[in-house]
């Protein structure tokens, strides 16, 4: 479809490739990036980002406006994007998956990626019947309609470098000066973890406790 629509354009084979090379270029130079970000910001702030800039570039190729070289440009932008989705999308899903169900979690991210590469084509084929460009506006659409439908799920709360060390309810050593307990005193209460890599929110700001992995519908 690529080719195809650089052709339609005027674009010539070099042109093609450049445009096809482009998005994979910019996709592998911001992962690196993008991962840090994530560990300083949080992955919900990446994930979100990542996809609704995603989107909004996939409208900005559907409008079809400039020259291809323009074209060309949002093109690797969009392969930013997704490449800046990608380090916070395995961090978010190692964060909610139990360690025990991790493995098969992968594997069926895995198997849903093959599942777009198998069925994608034949969709933006049959879009781009009516027009080419179309191919963008229906990924833009997909995307905004996850975002919409995901927007109440759950997400961890990423750990912050600054957070204290999560209390795990035993008593420590005395300070120095300070009277000690005697042994007769009833022992204190463990107080909850506040591991803050078990935390999550909703979009209503809500805490929640990790979700139990589900399988996929």
């Amino acid at each position: 479809m690529v080719a195809l629509y650089v052709r339609h354009r005027g674009g010539s084979a070099l042109d093609a490739a450049l445009f096809i090379a482009g998005p994979m270029v910019a996709n592998t130079l911001v992962q690196v990036p993008a991962g840090r970000l994530t560990d300083r910001v949080g992955r919900r702030p990446v994930l979100i980002g990542a996809r609704l800039g995603y989107a909004a570039i996939c409208f900005a190729l559907f409008a079809d406006r400039g020259p291809l070289w323009v074209l060309a440009l949002l093109r690797a932008a969009q392969g930013a994007c997704s490449g800046a989705y990608v380090p916070a999308l395995l961090a978010a899903l190692t964060d909610l998956t139990p360690p025990d169900r991790r493995a098969t979690r992968f594997s069926q991210l895995q198997r849903a990626e093959l599942g777009g590469l198998l069925i994608g084509p034949a969709i933006g084929g049959a879009v781009a019947v009516w027009r080419d460009s179309a191919v963008f506006g229906v990924s833009g659409v997909a995307v905004l309609l996850d975002d919409a439908r995901s927007g109440a799920e759950p997400s961890c709360a990423s750990p912050r470098p600054d957070e204290p060390p999560a209390s795990t309810g035993e008593p420590g050593p005395p300070r120095s000066g300070s009277a000690t307990t005697p042994a007769s005193s009833s022992p204190a209460s463990p107080s909850p973890r506040s591991d803050s890599s078990s935390r999550c929110t909703t979009s209503s700001g809500r805490s929640t406790s990790p979700p139990a992995a589900r399988p996929p519908s």
